[in-house]
């Protein structure tokens, strides 16, 4: 795996847990990773889109004229979604915007080299309901269900936690983020949204409360 990134210090925590599955060469600017991605053949290549020395498009270019087969993953701050959008023309496979969690940037990344092999994308099934972790979409019997991005992450942490109880502080903290303040009430809202938009396609409710708690979903 090749990590082209200027400044690792957040992502510290994926690098020490995917290190325990492959090899992961890090390359602090573009023109290193370049090369390396030339004479290299790596399972997935992880690109900042906010590298210093070396535009995000030229790069994924290039790559793809040089054969360079391997999944590029991009990771984007939100004010240079216009060059990561290029880049993802350009022949980048997907797109992650900082800050990332760990744990999503594992899920993607095993997704990527899983598509790379022509293996199944990961899907989780609950009943009629197939949430597919890749895509970020959710299916009930075949038909795609619209629904907005919160109430997608809410619906995914979830079911990645079937049969648990997930506290409502730590459903903040996923979907939100850590030290970042947001009343109880805007997840309730959140969750009301998911309810009603699952409540179109199957009459049994998916997610239940546990009252003083949190949230579950059962299989």
């Amino acid at each position: 795996m090749l990590l082209i990134e200027d400044e690792t210090e957040y992502i510290e925590p994926f690098i020490t847990e995917i290190e325990k599955q492959y090899v992961v060469d890090v390359a602090y600017n573009g023109i290193e990773g370049s090369y390396l991605s030339s004479i290299n053949e790596y399972d997935v290549i992880i690109l900042d889109t906010s590298l210093p020395d070396m535009d995000p498009v030229v790069l994924c270019s290039d790559a793809r004229a040089c054969n360079i087969s391997s999944p590029i993953l991009l990771l984007s701050d939100r004010g240079t979604s216009n060059s990561a959008i290029k880049s993802l023309e350009a022949g980048a496979d997907a797109l992650l915007y900082k800050p990332v969690k760990s744990h999503e940037l594992s899920a993607q990344v095993s997704a990527l080299i899983r598509r790379s092999n022509g293996l199944p994308v990961p899907q989780i099934k609950i009943g009629e309901f197939v949430i597919n972790i890749f895509s970020k979409t959710v299916f009930c019997q075949g038909k795609p269900i619209k629904i907005r991005r919160k109430e997608y992450d809410i619906l995914e942490y979830l079911c990645v936690n079937l049969n648990e109880t997930v506290t409502k502080e730590k459903l903040l903290e996923h979907i939100w983020g850590d030290g970042i303040y947001m009343q109880s009430n805007t997840l309730e809202v959140h969750v009301r949204n998911l309810r009603k938009t699952l409540s179109n396609f199957c009459d049994k409710e998916l997610i239940k409360t546990v009252r003083g708690y949190g949230y579950r979903i059962e299989s």
